[in-house]
């Protein structure tokens, strides 16, 4: 064996060859001068960049030559490690390689290694360091609150790892919100400062981001709150503890931008940080397609992290407690309790009524109106005064009726109800009649000639009454009115005639029918007092008024759509067995009815009922019969079946519970009737 030298190049031996046998023979055979070349590979390893930031990309490349001549090696597989990974290179023609490597997410250093071993048995390694660093930067605020519209100041230090050196005059950039507001440079130590001012309250993302001289980066954010922070929490629940779904959503004063908002959970609960201000407020209670907006809504006067507990109670009373008069539906209830911060704290109160969800059950859009109950106890939910019509304003594309209420009181309870002209009109009239008792309640007897005339008037107003109940079925209120006008009229032609015949004697007669007219303008035109009168008939006058009224409340108050008669059946029937009853249906409304019968429960599902006729048509006031046929199959099991006959039209329904007890058509032995029998003798 021969050891090479240590220095490349090409070297001589001279070979002295002999021979030596098996058998201890041996001879000499020549001498030779022989030449050889001692050579190695050299292969490099560059790195683009040799501080990266975490999860940075980086080229490793380098050339793999033969020395001493730096000739390149093609076609040899270069082995390169890195993070305990494996890579095999080919070379290129001119003996070079590369690839990419991916800095690891951790900080620190890495040796990124290869080696290769030709086909000749040469063999290279070389290797080099990779660290992955960032530049940490700290974000500190001066305090827990920023001010508004205050400088407000926060500071932090730069430093880049893994080695903990201050990054030294660096530029860092400052954000707000995700906008750039301006760059800060470090100090040697790597310290900065800065202040910025929030221009108003709320939340707001703080960023500072930068890079060191070594292409680190790095940057850190906090969230500030600005203003005067107050805890908002309670709940919205009804009386009966149900939940209801609200969101309170704070708008900034006279615009449609929102400071903030708050949800209640599936429980009716809510708990968020808001801030003191000036806010419009809006409740809405999502479900019931009501909304509460309460203007400038002055919390101002809060201190930070003050607690405002319950807000705005809300109760969603049954239709039964807020019943209106004068209506003809009421499709929404509402009653709220207003926390005291609200006591002459906002500007003005509007409401909202989305009816979009319910509007088939909506007799007529025009009629639409919210009223105002007052001295409603939120506890108790009653009432101690009388409802106020508030009016509204439609929106026939929104379906929507929004008024405005201006009591701004602690509590209240809205309804949304469908003004009844006809109920309302009797109403009017009561307390016009009202009006009459005290004019006339101090007049005396009337003379004889007084009598006839107060005959000839009772005739005009018997003749009235008898035209307003003709005529309540009619929908258009103008027609309504004058047809009470009208009466009226000749109630002064009848005067003018008692004038012509009785001269002077008819004065007083003249006084009352002035106070009567003056009266009836009340209902059509507003007029609030009666003029007291003194005349005669009086006990006289006011029983015919009294009387008309009678006849106007029969044929005018609100009442059932349809009533049915009888109001229920209960069968008992055999197997097989069959029967048949009429329903006598009565038309109440307004409108003529197409009524359509269909039965449901048990007895639907059975196919116990059929009807005839399957569409009854009923105009107003009017009458008709229904056909029930009942038939029981053959192998119905026996026992009770319940469920229901509805008779509806587009708008009503009218139910009438239906029984039928189904017996088997087999007899048992005590379904046998006994009797006694006499022995004959």
């Amino acid at each position: 064996s021969y050891t090479a030298p240590q220095t490349l190049g090409t070297y001589s031996k001279n070979l002295d060859v002999s021979i030596l046998t098996a058998n201890g023979i041996s001879g000499y055979v020549y001498n030779q001068t022989v030449q050889y070349q001692v050579k190695a590979l050299r292969l490099s390893l560059v790195l683009s960049d040799y501080v990266v930031n975490p999860g940075e990309n980086v080229t490793a490349s380098g050339t793999l030559t033969l020395l001493p001549d730096g000739i390149p090696v093609e076609n040899e597989n270069v082995i390169l490690t890195f993070l305990g990974t494996e890579r095999v290179l080919p070379t290129s023609q001119t003996g070079g390689y590369s690839t990419v490597l991916t800095a690891p997410q951790q900080v620190g250093r890495e040796n990124v290694r290869v080696r290769v071993t030709d086909r000749r048995g040469l063999e290279v390694e070389n290797q080099v360091v990779l660290t992955t660093g960032t530049l940490w930067i700290s974000l500190i605020p001066q305090g827990e609150v920023a001010p508004e519209g205050v400088p407000f100041g926060f500071s932090g230090r730069a430093l880049s790892l893994p080695d903990l050196v201050p990054a030294s005059r660096i530029t860092l950039q400052v954000y707000v919100q995700g906008q750039f507001v301006r760059t800060v440079q470090t100090l040697d130590n790597g310290d900065y400062s800065f202040t910025h001012t929030f221009p108003k309250r709320g939340l707001y993302l703080v960023e500072v981001k930068g890079t060191d001289a070594e292409g680190l980066k790095g940057e850190n954010s906090r969230e500030i709150l600005a203003g005067r922070p107050i805890n908002l929490r309670g709940e919205v629940k009804k009386l009966e503890g149900t939940p209801v779904a609200t969101t309170f959503t704070f708008y900034e004063v006279g615009t449609s931008e929102k400071a903030f908002e708050v949800s209640t959970d599936n429980e009716g609960r809510y708990e968020k940080q808001v801030f003191a201000g000036r806010f419009d407020l809006e409740v809405k209670l999502t479900e019931q397609g009501i909304t509460l907006r309460y203007e400038n809504l002055n919390l101002d006067q809060l201190q930070p992290y003050d607690n405002l507990e319950n807000l705005v109670r809300v109760d969603l009373p049954p239709s039964a407690f807020t019943s209106v008069d004068g209506t003809r539906a009421t499709h929404r209830s509402v009653a709220v309790l207003l926390h005291p911060v609200f006591t002459d704290n906002f500007s003005r109160l509007t409401l909202t009524f989305d009816f979009s969800s319910y509007l088939s059950r909506v007799g007529d859009v025009w009629y639409l109106r919210m009223y105002r109950a007052e001295g409603w106890d939120f506890w108790t939910r009653v009432r101690s005064g009388t409802w106020i019509n508030q009016g509204g304003t439609i929106d026939i594309t929104k379906y929507t009726l929004t008024a405005e209420d201006n009591l701004r009181s602690q509590v209240a309870c809205y309804v949304l109800a469908e003004y009844d002209p006809f109920a309302t009109q009797v109403l009017r009239l009561e307390n016009t009649i009202s009006q009459m008792e005290q004019a006339t309640s101090a007049l005396t007897q009337a003379s004889g000639t007084m009598s006839s005339a107060a005959e000839n008037l009772k005739s005009v107003v018997d003749n009235m009454a008898a035209i307003v109940s003709g005529l309540v079925t009619q929908e258009n209120m103008k027609m309504l009115e004058n047809t009470l006008l009208t009466p009226l009229q000749t109630m002064s032609q009848i005067l003018e005639n008692l004038i012509a015949l009785q001269g002077t004697s008819v004065g007083l007669m003249e006084n009352m029918i002035n106070a009567l007219w003056s009266g009836f303008q009340t209902v059509w035109q507003g007029i609030e007092n009666l003029r007291q009168q003194e005349s005669e008939s009086a006990l006289r006058l006011q029983s015919l008024m009294e009387n008309a009224f009678r006849l106007m409340m029969e044929n005018v108050a609100p009442r059932e759509p349809i009533t049915v008669d009888p109001e229920s059946l209960s069968l008992e029937l055999y197997q097989e067995g069959t029967a048949d009853v009429y329903l006598t249906v009565k038309n109440n409304a307004f409108i003529p009815l197409d009524l359509r019968p269909d039965s449901t429960g048990e007895v639907k599902d059975e196919g116990f009922l059929t009807f005839s006729p399957t569409l009854l048509t009923l105009n107003p006031g009017e009458s008709g019969k229904i056909k029930v046929s009942v038939k029981i199959p053959r192998k119905t099991p026996p026992k009770t079946y319940t469920g229901e006959v509805v008779i509806r039209d587009t708008a009503t329904e009218k139910s009438v519970p239906v029984t039928i007890r189904v017996l088997p058509s087999a007899r048992g032995l005590f379904d046998l009737k006994v009797t006694p029998m006499m022995r004959t003798v």
